[in-house]
């Protein structure tokens, strides 16, 4: 006899076969960075309106905070959506402002599509639920990148700053703000959108950081935390 299986649709495939992958938050952050850079050139997104470091910090940071749960598959999932006017939003162009604020724009849209998907799926199992690392799981991650010869403080996932139990983020926001500065300097972008960054971080660096500066500095920190840590450098 004919074994019996539930029809779905191709977009209700995509969605299965989107969530199956890593959650965002226990993905890497390269990885999340690659997704982002192909999004940006599907939706038409011109090199010179790419976010600078700045911008690329606060937006990793707003994503693995608000979907963290998600999957980068999804992600690519909810933008192919959106440019094929297969979601609800009223506009799918950034207006070469890729910000947190058009991101959650796509994904919030994404999050009703999936819904309806995962119902009209009826009683099949969709998404698996994602287990929490065990400490077997965090041990062994911590230690492929003790191991990895050539670590830079991008590999190293926000998450190992509280998995590893530190507390000393502020040692290094010197090295950090002194790092950062050297990031923006250093950063791909027009001379005159550089020198502004510059200036506004001089300005914040006498008066006190705040906004998108903090957060990248603070986070910086608790990379450089674990870096040496991992190292052993003192």
């Amino acid at each position: 006899m004919q074994e019996l299986t539930l029809f779905v649709s191709g977009e209700a495939n995509k969605f299965i076969k989107a969530v199956k992958y890593p959650v965002i938050k226990h993905d890497t952050q390269e990885h999340l960075k690659e997704v982002l850079r192909l999004i940006m050139v599907k939706i038409g997104l011109r090199a010179a309106n790419f976010p600078n470091e700045i911008e690329k910090a606060v937006l990793l940071s707003h994503i693995v905070t608000e979907y963290g749960n998600h999957t980068c598959e999804e992600i690519k999932l909810a933008f192919d959506l959106a440019i094929a006017a297969k979601l609800d939003v009223k506009e799918v162009s950034c207006y070469e402002n890729f910000s947190c604020l058009y991101f959650s724009t796509i994904m919030n849209a994404y999050r009703l599509w999936a819904k309806e998907q995962a119902a009209q799926i009826k009683n099949e199992p969709v998404k698996e639920e994602k287990k929490e690392f065990t400490e077997e799981d965090k041990k062994e991650w911590i230690a492929e990148l003790k191991a990895k010869e050539n670590l830079v403080l991008a590999e190293i996932p926000d998450l190992f700053y509280g998995w590893m139990n530190l507390t000393n983020e502020k040692d290094y926001y010197e090295r950090s703000m002194n790092y950062c500065r050297h990031q923006i300097a250093e950063d791909n972008t027009s001379f005159a959108y550089k020198k502004t960054q510059l200036a506004e971080f001089k300005r914040q660096e006498e008066e006190g950081f705040e906004g998108a500066f903090k957060i990248l500095i603070i986070n910086t920190a608790k990379k450089m935390a674990v870096f040496h840590s991992l190292k052993e450098v003192k």
